[in-house]
């Protein structure tokens, strides 16, 4: 096998020209100003918060609700995979952060994804259901779920997004010549 050439080595380089003549699409927020389109990592010490604070999020933009008391978000579906938790913990972590009213219509959640569950099809079947609605999908795992082989989740995540769905890790990266 030969050395790349000086030209397939830059191939990808652009001049600040090229960049300042592209228009490109707003951004898009999950929760404005705060969780941009794509996937975005929570990461923070054990206990920190974060899964409250995403399950809070979900219930927020299952119901048009607001998260962290006053940031309003527009109802739309929500899948949140709750890895860590069981029907009962869930059902008392969402009561608690909703007090009387009910668990939103539109938060679908699953509590387990078994080694073969097929994460990536099951994903896109219910993308193929609400992927026009702007829906949030929430992965709240530990890194040593046997889904994940054993392994980080952060690593593994890219390979059962689907490439289609915007802000995917995997969405082609298409650059104009």
């Amino acid at each position: 096998m030969s050395a790349p050439t000086s030209e397939q080595l830059l191939s990808g380089v652009r001049s600040g020209r090229w960049l300042d003549e592209q228009v490109f699409p707003p951004l898009r927020f999950a929760v404005p100003n705060l969780i941009p389109e794509g996937l975005s990592l929570l990461v923070a010490p054990p206990k920190a918060g974060k899964s409250w604070f995403v399950l809070s999020a979900s219930l927020a933009a299952a119901c048009g609700g607001a998260v962290l008391g006053h940031v309003r978000l527009e109802p739309r579906p929500v899948l949140y995979l709750a890895l860590e938790d069981g029907h009962r913990r869930l059902q008392d972590r969402c009561r608690q952060l909703l007090g009387a009213t009910p668990i939103p219509q539109r938060f679908d959640y699953l509590t387990q994804l078994h080694p073969g569950a097929h994460a990536a099809e099951m994903l896109r079947a219910w993308l193929d259901i609400y992927g026009d609605e702007q829906p949030l999908v929430v992965l709240d795992t530990t890194d040593d779920d046997p889904v994940f082989d054993q392994g980080y989740v952060y690593d593994r995540i890219p390979t059962w997004v689907p490439a289609d769905v915007p802000g995917s890790p995997q969405e082609p990266r298409r650059v104009p010549r």
